[in-house]
């Protein structure tokens, strides 16, 4: 959270306990795992509606590109898909140190589809 308000994101929680962000007008969130602390278990997601071609149908064309990517995974989901960044931390400072490398390869990822 305070890396996320330095960086200038206005933070905050949402009502699972999520930290949510919004960065050039999307809303990302991390989820720091309860049950796997030591090593720390965390996902950055961004999530996206089906919308502008993008359907379920033909969503699973992308994810088998994008999933090529390190760390980087589409989960596609009923109503909608997520771009989701995984990976075990062993402190904050570990995430912070690779934030915005992890955020440029989430915009990789995206583009696949955006084009």
């Amino acid at each position: 959270m305070s890396f996320l308000k330095t960086e200038g994101f206005q933070p905050s929680i949402d009502s699972d306990g999520d930290i949510k962000f919004k960065r050039q007008g999307d809303v990302y969130y991390v989820i720091v795992s309860d049950s796997d602390s030591n090593p720390m278990y965390l996902r950055l997601i961004k999530q996206f509606d089906y919308s502008g071609g993008i359907n379920k149908g033909n969503i699973d064309g992308y994810a088998r590109e994008i999933n090529k990517y390190k760390m980087c995974k589409l989960v596609v989901n009923e109503n909608s898909f997520t771009i989701c960044m995984e990976m075990y931390l062993t402190s904050a400072s570990a995430f912070t140190s690779i934030f915005y490398k992890v955020i440029g390869v989430m915009d990789g990822a995206e583009e696949e589809f955006s084009d």
